[in-house]
């Protein structure tokens, strides 16, 4: 977010201010006391409803770093309640950024979005679960090439040499399920960076290598050890359950997992139900052989498509074939063809190929159609005397301004369109 910081009236006063550290765990979402707002700044940026920057002297807001979204939720204060809409992290320092002001000096209660934090942290400590699981199943390479998490979902990046198979994710979600069930606690700890490198080892940097001289551990029993500073959970058992939705490849080398947990595992399961029992009525088959039935039908539509193209080719063959009629004419030993049809642009395309393909019948073809306010072809028969004669960009642009179009192409063939019905078009009766 750009913002531009302008200090509120009353706001000048200085104090010494304690660094601003977020608190992490199950009972941090409310925050009471002597909390103190010791700075409010007016600000204008790209949320409207942003309109106030507030530092307090302690916060329970967690802002946005290490991939994780920064929380939500409200300041009372005794002139009302300001909604936190963002918090940001600058120095030591977290900025509240809320929609109204709240008094220098005033004591605040804080709290945090309960649904919105939990999700974070279900989705947060999830992407570690995933990425040990990951190491399990796919071998001690794989490596956490980045994260993100978000309400909606968790995202981890890991490095791997191959693409993995819808097994391969199932393996993996099966063994962060069990994670789930066996380890009964996480452990959160603050060593000297040196410290943390003797006896973790640099595998503990998966995030990313800290910039300061504590880092933070989170360890999930045997199973997961990093350096990280985000929000997780002390019983990973209150998860839930967690879902690897899909795998897509980011680049070479890196695989892009998706994470649902929690609750926002629990609704991806019900739209996918939903799916479910949505297609199985439109077939009116039962759930049991939906699989089935949808693979038949596919089968049959592709025959039937195969088939509609044949129809559509011996069509264009017969209307090419007879255009020797009434659609034509012959000016100095060039054919000019002159047809409206009800065909879409790729069959279209089709019929003056057809009909310009002959080098031994020079022609000039200008076909027509009403379909979306006009579909305009000129084709010419190359290397021949009408290809000496004829331009088709330039007849394509004369005819174009009768349906209020335009187009171009090549001196053998243009194509256009227009937003008016494509109204009759005369036999040329000069050289363009």
């Amino acid at each position: 977010m750009a913002i531009q910081f302008n200090q509120h009236k009353g706001a000048a006063q200085k104090s010494s201010m304690a660094s601003f550290v977020y608190k992490d765990g199950e009972n941090s979402f409310r925050l009471v006391g002597d909390i103190l707002a010791r700075y409010v700044y007016w600000i204008k940026g790209e949320n409207d409803n942003i309109t106030h920057a507030i530092l307090l002297d302690k916060t329970a807001f967690y802002p946005e770093g290490g991939g994780q979204e920064p929380d939500f939720g409200e300041i009372i204060h005794p002139n009302g309640t300001s909604k936190v809409l963002d918090c940001q992290k600058q120095g030591n320092y977290v900025i509240h950024f809320c929609d109204s002001k709240i008094k220098v000096g005033t004591v605040v209660h804080g709290i945090v979005d309960y649904v919105r934090r939990k999700q974070l942290m279900d989705h947060h400590t999830s992407v570690h679960i995933v990425g040990g699981a990951a190491r399990k199943i796919l071998g001690p390479h794989v490596y956490q090439a980045g994260s993100n998490v978000s309400e909606e979902y968790g995202r981890l990046d890991i490095t791997h040499y191959e693409r993995l198979t819808r097994e391969d994710l199932d393996e993996i979600e099966s063994i962060a399920n069990e994670v789930l069930q066996q380890v009964d606690s996480t452990k959160k700890s603050e060593l000297d960076r040196r410290d943390a490198d003797l006896i973790y080892g640099f595998d503990l940097y998966q995030g990313g290598a800290p910039k300061t001289k504590n880092i933070r551990i989170l360890e999930i029993g045997t199973h997961d050890t990093q350096a990280c500073g985000g929000t997780h959970h002390d019983v990973p058992g209150k998860i839930g359950q967690i879902r690897v939705v899909r795998s897509t490849l980011v680049q070479d080398g890196v695989e892009r997992l998706q994470i649902v947990a929690g609750n926002a595992a629990l609704s991806y399961g019900r739209k996918q139900d939903q799916l479910i029992r949505d297609s199985s009525s439109t077939f009116g088959v039962s759930e049991k052989d939906l699989p089935k039935t949808s693979s038949r039908f596919f089968e049959e539509w592709k025959l039937q498509r195969k088939k509609i193209e044949q129809l559509e080719a011996e069509i264009i063959r017969l209307r090419t074939s007879g255009a020797d009629g009434e659609d034509s004419s012959e000016v100095d030993g060039v054919r000019i063809i002159i047809m409206e049809v009800e065909s879409d642009i790729k069959q279209m395309t089709k019929m003056v190929g057809e009909l310009t393909l002959d080098p031994n019948k020079p022609t000039l073809a200008i076909i027509g159609s009403r379909d979306k306010g006009g579909k305009l072809l000129v084709s010419i028969t190359e290397n021949s005397i009408a290809s000496e004669r004829y331009n088709a960009s330039i007849i394509l642009q004369a005819i174009s301004k009768y349906i209020e179009g335009g187009g171009g192409g090549r001196p053998t063939f243009a194509q256009g369109g227009g937003s008016l019905s494509l109204i009759h078009i005369s036999e040329p009766t000069r050289p363009y």
